[in-house]
């Protein structure tokens, strides 16, 4: 939970919160795109797409999605399912929806579902069945 002591010099307004989205797991310069054989920058073909997506599976069965940055050569693993707050209380003057492996249907539903009511006031709340964490909202960090 965030209290008001804890924020810089006591003002909410300089804040941004991301209240949807993936949190970054790891960036490395290794990357999967060029260790599976399809590099776009070896390709002469950098520019005509920033990231490309794959799809890591751990031993559980959860899947990470995985963005190759081809023009720089290094990898982002993002977690396997969203960080989600946008139901709890918050002193963020700002509010981001941060979108990374989405389609545009995907996009659609959740923007029409989450910036609707965040953008009224109001606390938006995911269905039961779509998987999120919590993070460290609750906990913070030390």
């Amino acid at each position: 939970e965030v209290h008001e002591k804890d924020l810089p010099d006591g003002k909410d307004e300089d804040l941004e919160l991301v209240v949807y989205g993936r949190a970054p797991l790891m960036i490395y310069a290794q990357c999967v795109a060029k260790t599976r054989g399809a590099c776009l920058k070896e390709a002469g073909r950098p520019a005509l797409r920033e990231a490309a997506f794959t799809v890591l599976t751990d031993r559980t069965g959860a899947e990470f999605p995985c963005e190759s940055r081809c023009r720089f050569c290094m990898s982002v693993l993002w977690n396997s399912v969203p960080t989600y707050i946008g139901d709890l209380p918050h002193p963020a003057a700002a509010l981001r929806i941060q979108l990374t492996d989405e389609n545009a249907s995907e996009t659609a539903w959740l923007l029409k579902r989450l910036a609707g009511p965040l953008k009224e006031g109001g606390s938006p709340v995911l269905p039961e069945e779509t998987p999120f964490t919590r993070g460290n909202y609750r906990r913070g960090v030390q």
